[in-house]
């Protein structure tokens, strides 16, 4: 598949309502300053895959990182067991991410979709929003075995074309229904600047006490 189609892929996966929802609660927490957060981890990764990985990636002609190894390393002892350990490893941040992918649409589903599918199955209550996050990833999970992994980067190249132009329409909204005013009336001091110090001294209190517990 051509380098564009995987790369867009990439982004899509990196753009989901968990980490949107997540985002944005960082943003009213932490205002401004939270732009920064994300430099701790998610873009040094990608920056740094792409310059040292990417052509070593595409050469060797492996699709994941356990076929790499064995590229790389051979197929001795250690290499195996580096394959191992890297499967091993694959597996918990796969159920760790189906876990916060799973919550993440359920709690968004439930504030837009109208229908309360609330049940119990043998005898245990499953919610609403556990009921929507199971219907849908379980045709997500028919569209992967069916058509593999091409139509996995297909599905997310649509939806990364989709959640863009819908990210542009959101925005152009916002900045045409909110002032600069209404959000100073509802914000503390500081909440607008991108400096900070070993404390962030952004005072909630007269505006959220909740959001004094997240410091």
């Amino acid at each position: 598949m051509p380098w564009y189609l995987l790369g867009l892929s990439n982004a899509s996966g990196m753009f989901d309502i968990t980490g949107t929802m997540w985002m944005v609660a960082i943003l009213f927490v932490y205002g401004v300053k939270s732009t920064l957060l994300p430099w701790l981890w998610p873009v040094w990764n990608q920056v740094f895959l792409m310059i040292f990985l990417a052509v070593w990636l595409r050469r060797s002609n492996v699709l994941t990182g356990a076929e790499w190894l064995k590229t790389r390393f051979g197929d001795g002892r250690g290499s195996r067991l580096s394959h191992i350990s890297v499967v091993v490893f694959a597996l918990i941040a796969v159920i760790g991410f189906i876990a916060y992918a799973f919550e993440g649409i359920g709690k968004f589903a439930v504030m837009f979709l109208p229908w309360d599918l609330g049940t119990y199955i043998g005898g245990t209550e499953i919610s609403s929003e556990h009921m929507y996050a199971l219907i849908i990833m379980g045709i997500t999970t028919l569209y992967v075995v069916k058509g593999g992994m091409f139509s996995v980067v297909i599905t997310e190249v649509l939806q990364f074309i989709v959640m863009t132009i819908a990210c542009i329409i959101i925005g152009v909204i916002a900045m045409n229904l909110v002032s600069a005013d209404q959000i100073d009336a509802l914000v503390p001091e500081d909440w607008k600047s991108l400096s900070f110090g070993w404390r962030l001294d952004l005072e909630w209190t007269r505006f959220t006490d909740q959001v004094n517990d997240a410091f």
